[in-house]
């Protein structure tokens, strides 16, 4: 579906229709229908489902290995799960990665773009070229090894955008045949103000919607998750994308004005339509999990507010707390920022993972479109200093209830912090957790 040129092309020459502002394969004269490709796709999520919970007499837990678990004799062993479902049902797709058959629901759209699965020593880029305003979005992928870094950027946004629509409804083309990969639209609002204002240049991003199969969960997936400290601590700057509506006139110039963010002002002080530090960190951006480990890890941060770019270094905050003594990140929407660009979360930690159920206090009114990232969107903070082969890593294969107790179990059993018992939920909660863990799906966990 992606592929919309016909099965005998192979020497692809694609040119821009300049009234309809779609691509035209002029070597075997087609043009995709970009509405039944939308209407085709509808439906799809960015993001498989999560497992369902299982009953708490039969976790079979096995996860994360750092807890050594033990069972009956008569308890049986735990499956793998590439070794599930190897008879697929007729209502999922089957595709080859790897050599190992998966049988989750697959995007038909999504798979040509992508040519093969990533190793796991490799990751993606893409290369975003200059356009006009109303021209497509192109885009080139390429594949670099872990120890082979380009200079780069990372992105950091919501896939939803502040209007929280995750519908993937908005073309990017990749590659010499213009293959579609649908994203949201505040992915595709994003490519389109990032990409470049002068002809003859390009921009070199990580994207994670993009640059990740996001269908390959049990793969590429979750290495790709495991890395992304490095891909953001190692990228020259990480771009903050608060919304199309966020990107202003220039007003004759070729690029914005920089300022650092302790230059913006920090309440409003008339109603000349001025953006201020509160009116930014009450956008959804600011709510949504990952961004916490996106913005403390990465070296540099950039947000552009209208003509002007915020940058955000290792010393911002304690610019704010110099020129203010009454300032409070605290007492802001997103007290976390405050450690921005410090490479770690520094606060109230001490080394390894110690730092994980504190991460996890510190991000609970965080939003995230999958509840496992709970854990998952902070294991690279929490593990900052620990050994690789220390490391837990994310599986996506798990469902909520086995990642939680996981995770409580580490927490209790290896770091030996024990004051969570005092929030247990005990026996009349039962039906939902084991009565020595907190209720982990509760707004104050």
């Amino acid at each position: 579906m992606a592929r919309w040129h016909k099965p005998s092309c192979t020497t692809p020459l694609v040119i821009i229709d300049h009234t309809s502002k779609t691509p035209h394969c002029t070597s075997c004269g087609s043009s995709p229908n970009i509405e039944e490709l939308v209407a085709a796709v509808a439906g799809f999520s960015p993001l498989p489902p999560v497992p369902p919970d299982e009953p708490l007499d039969n976790l079979n837990l096995f996860w994360p290995p750092t807890v050594k678990y033990t069972y009956p004799d008569t308890h049986q062993p735990k499956i793998d799960p590439d070794e599930l479902n190897t008879s697929p049902p007729t209502s999922t797709s089957c595709i080859t990665i790897n050599n190992t058959l998966k049988t989750e629901p697959v995007d038909p759209s999504t798979i040509p773009a992508y040519r093969r699965a990533l190793k796991p020593d490799e990751f993606r880029l893409l290369r975003l070229p200059y356009g006009g305003p109303e021209d497509p979005i192109h885009i080139t992928l390429e594949i670099c090894h872990d120890d082979d870094y380009p200079n780069y950027e990372t992105c950091s946004y919501s896939w939803g955008g502040e209007e929280g629509d995750s519908t993937l409804c908005k073309p990017v083309f990749v590659g010499e045949y213009w293959d579609i990969l649908f994203q949201t639209r505040n992915c595709w609002d994003m490519l389109r103000c990032l990409r470049p204002s002068t002809k003859n240049s390009q921009r070199v991003l990580w994207v994670d919607a993009i640059c990740i199969n996001q269908r390959d969960t049990y793969g590429e997936r979750e290495e790709q998750i495991e890395k992304m400290f490095q891909l953001y601590r190692k990228a020259d700057r990480v771009v903050v994308f608060l919304g199309a509506d966020m990107f202003g006139d220039l007003g004759g110039r070729t690029y914005p004005k920089r300022r650092e963010l302790s230059e913006i002002p920090r309440f409003k002080t008339g109603d000349d339509g001025q953006i201020c530090l509160v009116d930014m960190l009450n956008r959804r951006y600011f709510e949504r999990l990952w961004v916490v480990q996106e913005l403390l890890i990465s070296q540099i941060a950039v947000i552009r507010v209208r003509d002007t770019e915020y940058w955000i270094t290792n010393t911002t905050a304690d610019k704010f707390y110099d020129s203010d003594h009454d300032w409070d990140w605290e007492a802001m929407p997103a007290p976390w920022l405050g450690q921005a660009a410090k490479g770690a979360f520094t606060g109230q930690q001490t080394s390894g993972f110690s730092s994980l159920l504190r991460l996890m206090k510190v991000t609970s009114n965080c939003l995230g479109a999958d509840p496992r990232d709970k854990v998952f969107g902070i294991l690279a903070l929490a593990q900052a200093n620990a050994e690789h082969g220390d490391l837990i890593r994310p599986d996506y294969s798990l469902s909520l209830q086995h990642i939680m107790v996981g995770t409580l179990a580490h927490c209790l059993v290896v770091d030996k912090y024990d004051d969570f018992l005092w929030e247990a939920c005990g026996v009349q909660g039962w039906d939902e957790y084991p009565s020595w863990a907190p209720a982990w799906r509760s707004p104050n966990f």
